[in-house]
């Protein structure tokens, strides 16, 4: 719900990057030449940063302050503190979004609607968010909650289709077994990659356990790029259109074992891994979620049932914020008697274990299993 403002620092890094020059040539100078140019770089900034550049900062501490308010469901204040927040930010649809949170809470219909209209002219398009959020339970049957409700629909489906003409234009990474057959069916893995990595990334490791098991890997590219570097998978009818593009490819240019497919992924290739199997538990024989969350709003595993669900092989670190997400899934998997395995590995953080490629051997034989 909370968005971080990259836009003030791409204002102000110009700036810092200038005066990081200046500090170099403080190196080579002493006494009054040192006071002197002291003395430049103080007045510079004072010139040259307007009091606006103190916004990102307020914005922030305004933030944390609504998310104080809003987390002891005090929505007078949490009210008066989002005015402030979308006073200094007019155009931050996050904080629109968020003041019309708290009136939605405090029972404040009119107001609710209006901010959330504001949060939407001002970009916000998460139809999904908008659609699971309990903040907006009290305005679910409003028309005016509606008519913005069919404005994101609208934008998203536009969204979509330009997504989905790009998606159309790429091909996953494929990667054949050893003494490939190529008029014989084999079975078939989909590994998805985790937020702000690439499709090779995910390939590396699951390469050499799918060639010596007679399977052929699939790698989808997600096509949302992340600006600290790598790729998102976005939504998860996004995920969702990869995936299913990346199975079509694969059926056209191979034969292959409808009764084995496989999907798998590496943190958000993870979640999406629990989303996309609980919405198509026919399609696929196995799921192996690695260090992935699982979020039960999202995906909805008590509606699957032992006859159709895959199996599951649940793999996470000790250390890994996960970790309890994959204890519930996997207890609301052998509640339902879905044949399940949780693996958890000691001392492990956020990513695979040292001994990965067993460990992944152990997964695929488990999904595998008649």
């Amino acid at each position: 719900m909370y968005a971080y403002d990259r836009a003030a620092w791409t204002r102000v890094a110009p700036i810092a990057m200038l005066h990081a020059e200046f500090v170099r040539k403080l190196i080579s100078l002493e006494g009054n030449k040192m006071k002197t140019l002291f003395a430049i770089i103080a007045v510079s900034w004072i010139a040259v940063i307007p009091a606006r550049s103190q916004e990102p900062l307020r914005s922030r501490d305004l933030s944390r302050k609504f998310a104080a308010a809003h987390q002891a469901q005090d929505w007078k204040t949490a009210i008066a503190i989002g005015e402030q927040w979308a006073g200094l930010k007019p155009s931050d649809r996050t904080a629109a979004y968020n003041l019309a949170c708290a009136y939605a809470r405090s029972g404040d219909v009119p107001n609710a609607c209006k901010w959330l209209r504001k949060s939407v002219d001002n970009g916000w398009s998460d139809l999904q968010h908008i659609l699971s959020d309990t903040d907006l339970d009290n305005i679910r049957e409003n028309a005016d909650y509606l008519d913005i409700l069919e404005t994101v629909k609208e934008r998203e489906r536009d969204a979509f289709k330009r997504f989905a003409e790009l998606v159309d234009k790429h091909v996953p990474i494929v990667v054949l077994p050893k003494n490939h057959d190529p008029a014989k069916p084999a079975p078939l893995i989909i590994a998805m990659h985790g937020y702000g990595t690439t499709a090779d990334d995910i390939a590396s490791p699951w390469r050499d356990v799918a060639r010596d098991a007679g399977a052929i890997l699939a790698a989808p590219r997600a096509t949302r790029a992340v600006v600290s570097g790598g790729m998102q998978w976005g939504s998860i009818d996004e995920a969702d259109y990869v995936v299913n593009k990346a199975l079509e490819y694969v059926q056209r240019e191979h034969k292959i074992d409808t009764s084995r497919i496989v999907l798998t992924g590496f943190s958000q290739g993870g979640y999406m891994t629990f989303n996309l199997v609980a919405r198509h538990p026919d399609r696929f024989a196995g799921a192996i979620p690695i260090a992935g969350s699982y979020r039960p709003d999202r995906a909805e595993l008590s509606a699957l049932s032992p006859e159709d669900a895959p199996r599951f092989y649940l793999m996470v670190g000790s250390e890994d914020r996960t970790l309890e997400q994959n204890r519930t899934a996997a207890e609301k998997l052998k509640a339902l008697s879905i044949k399940v395995q949780l693996v958890e590995f000691p001392g492990v953080g956020h990513t695979l274990p040292k001994n990965y490629v067993e460990e992944l051997k152990k997964a695929l034989d488990f999904v595998l299993a008649k």
